[in-house]
């Protein structure tokens, strides 16, 4: 499933980035892909008899030549809180050389707890501050193959990194599993980003198997802590100037790929 970018590129929250990302949303393929049998026999196996994928799943699409808005280092527990051995499973949909941006994790991070956060232009607009003893240690990444599957917990450190290829997009899916009977928020059980509903999402899907298929499962619903996402108010006007000089190498990188090149 390569894809090459043929336009600007753009980021989460810009409305060509919500259509492709509404698009997919709708597609039956991409929510069962996180119910293929040998990906629920692993979790069964990592976390036990019930466990289940959340309803949100997540497509990220990520431009090449982009780098401002590469995801920066995160924990996932600040994003879905709920259960801290909620497991991640990331997924190329196509082969991810280290060229063309994929994830990284910081072994062992999770052993130091929910980190603190500051702004970044990246997905989400919020990054992990890394203590000293993370922040001067080794990532761990590797050449990806189209289907393999990367897993780690809510309070691993990860980030992507830059997507350098010149043309190739780096398509890839993020699903998250729980153990059941374990707490989770109502976010968890939305469509990601919640632009549409599951009503919306479900009409034109074949089958009924997967509609509302959380309704049969064993969990707790805990409130969203918003302290837990907040970012301090000072780091707003550092949001304002980053977005504007994003704005100028974006458009400054565009103008230098339309310029027509001498084949002389």
């Amino acid at each position: 499933m390569a894809a090459q970018a043929q336009v600007l590129p753009c980021r989460e929250g810009e409305p060509r980035y919500f259509e492709a990302i509404d698009r997919i949303q709708r597609l039956e393929s991409f929510h069962s892909l996180a119910h293929e049998p040998a990906l629920l026999q692993l979790m069964t196996l990592l976390l036990g008899e019930g466990a289940f994928p959340h309803p949100l799943g997540v497509m990220r699409l990520v431009f090449p030549d982009n780098p401002e808005v590469t995801t920066p280092p995160h924990q996932d527990f600040r994003n879905n809180q709920g259960t801290p051995r909620l497991t991640a499973a990331w997924i190329p949909l196509a082969d991810c050389p280290l060229d063309s941006g994929p994830l990284a994790i910081l072994p062992g991070s999770h052993r130091s707890g929910v980190l603190p956060l500051s702004f970044h232009l990246g997905p989400g607009n919020r990054q992990a501050v890394l203590p000293e003893e993370l922040a001067t240690a080794r990532w761990a990444t590797a050449d990806f193959c189209a289907g393999d599957v990367l897993l780690f917990p809510a309070l691993t450190v990860h980030r992507a990194l830059p997507n350098r290829h010149p043309s190739r997009m780096r398509l890839s899916v993020d699903f998250r599993y729980q153990p059941a009977g374990e707490p989770l928020t109502e976010q968890c059980l939305q469509p990601h980003f919640a632009r549409q509903s599951w009503d919306e999402i479900y009409r034109g899907w074949r089958s009924p198997d997967l509609q509302y298929y959380w309704h049969k499962r064993h969990y707790t619903v805990v409130p969203w802590d918003a302290s837990l996402h907040a970012l301090p108010e000072e780091h707003w006007d550092q949001a304002l100037r980053e977005d504007m000089i994003y704005e100028r190498l974006r458009q400054r990188r565009f103008r230098n790929r339309e310029q027509p090149r001498d084949e002389g």
